[in-house]
């Protein structure tokens, strides 16, 4: 198996990881080498509206209903809905479009959901 991710000490070089570490699979191809961290910018929805590009993170504090922008222009496109309000908010796809197969998604109360566009359809990871 090799040694494990390294992880680096506060103020010290990469050090490997205890012997016996468990790390899952897939964080094992990850290598992270001097990422910068970007801010997103945040939304705050209260009402209904129709997403567009320069919202990528949406907290919603109360019930609504976000309408996606159309797929064919949105490839690669995504958006992280954080719902904080005590009731659902609903994705809708543009016209016919569809997410995950169908026509909303829903995000449950104190819970989020990612949805990312492929240029035919919107899918949640």
């Amino acid at each position: 198996m090799g040694n494990p991710l390294p992880r680096r000490s506060v103020g010290g070089p990469w050090k490997p990881l205890p012997s016996g570490s468990a790390i899952p699979e897939t964080n094992r191809r990850l290598r992270l080498i001097d990422a910068e961290i970007i801010t997103p910018t945040v939304t705050t929805a209260a009402v209904s509206f129709t997403a567009d590009r320069t919202q990528f993170v949406i907290r919603c504090t109360a019930v609504l209903t976000i309408t996606l922008p159309p797929a064919a222009s949105s490839a690669d496109l995504e958006y992280w809905v954080c719902n904080t309000s005590g009731g659902s908010v609903t994705l809708d796809g543009n016209a016919a479009e569809l997410i995950d197969n169908a026509t909303t998604l829903v995000v449950a109360t104190k819970t989020s959901k990612r949805v990312v566009c492929d240029g035919t359809e919107w899918w949640s990871v």
